[in-house]
């Protein structure tokens, strides 16, 4: 028997090609629906956005699978892995960290991307969920979609506005992964490991500040404000933020021991708002986060 399927997606601003309807069993709610060759599946409603969107679609650096598609097209969860890719970069996978079902990780968002505010009890619950989660090796875990990885990710804040922005290195001796080399960055924060337990969340983004910054100052508040999801590249797509707000009442510079940053220092945020390089210059969470800086503050 066919079901109803409702399904809402986006067609860029830009897209030159054939409209491809995916529908993937492990994402419906009912999974005893039957597809027969031939049945009616869907309406189309199209709807023209009111603002112009900054850049046109498949205009990033990355390329667009999809742009100037003619027939059918095998999505990019399904493509063939870069065997050798993955054979470099095992040595540093290689390691368990805290993972957790999609699903169950986007019951406590309401928006499908980007960054979302919580309320008290909505922070008790995630944090419930998170607490809840498994280790996985991390290996396994960078093109599977079904599980994210948990990255408890601190921004803080410092007097008269300010917020601690860093650049990342830019060899793979002193930062790791290749995709984010030179980017900067708003907030601290990694994978969570077994040995950060039993207060995963806690002890893994406190053991990440007390590596990558040195704080000059008293720590005045320490809070979740909300999550983080993005499907815009292949690092966002596998993991998902717990936002932290950290307020400090002095500044915040880089320990220079930790060589997975460059550069770091104090920014006022209406400067950083304001600035037209945040596109190029940031990473898709900073990006994401930076129009929302004055929101999180007030928090």
């Amino acid at each position: 028997m066919l079901g109803r399927f409702d399904r809402a997606f986006k067609i860029g601003s830009g897209f030159d090609g054939h409209i491809i309807f995916e529908v993937s069993s492990n994402e419906m709610e009912n999974r005893d629906k039957v597809l027969g060759d031939g049945a009616p599946l869907t309406e189309l409603k199209l709807f023209r956005t009111s603002e112009t969107p900054d850049k046109a679609y498949g205009d990033n650096k990355s390329g667009s699978n999809y742009q100037k598609q003619r027939g059918l097209k095998v999505p990019k969860h399904f493509a063939e892995p870069d065997w050798r890719e993955l054979k470099r970069d095992y040595s540093r996978l290689a390691r368990r960290v805290l993972v957790q079902d999609a699903r169950l990780l986007r019951v406590h968002r309401t928006a499908d991307e980007g960054f979302e505010l919580l309320g008290t009890e909505d922070v008790n619950a995630l944090l419930k969920t998170v607490g809840d989660g498994f280790f996985h090796n991390r290996f396994d875990c960078e093109r599977d979609e079904e599980v994210l990885q948990v990255i408890p990710h601190v921004l803080i804040y410092g007097p008269n506005r300010t917020i601690f922005v860093y650049k990342r290195a830019d060899r793979i001796e002193d930062y790791g992964d290749k995709r984010l080399f030179g980017k900067h960055s708003v907030g601290v924060g990694g994978h969570i490991s077994p040995e950060d337990g039993p207060n995963w969340l806690h002890n893994s983004h406190m053991r990440e500040v007390g590596e990558e910054v040195i704080i000059d100052g008293e720590l005045l508040q320490l809070k979740v404000v909300g999550t983080m999801f993005s499907r815009e590249d292949a690092v966002s797509r596998v993991h998902f933020g717990v936002i932290y707000k950290m307020q400090v009442s002095g500044s915040v510079r880089p320990n220079m021991k930790e060589r997975s940053i460059e550069s770091g220092g104090m920014v006022s945020i209406d400067s950083l708002i304001r600035d037209e390089t945040v596109p190029q210059r940031f990473e898709a969470w900073s990006r994401l986060l930076i129009p929302h800086l004055e929101t999180i503050l007030s928090a």
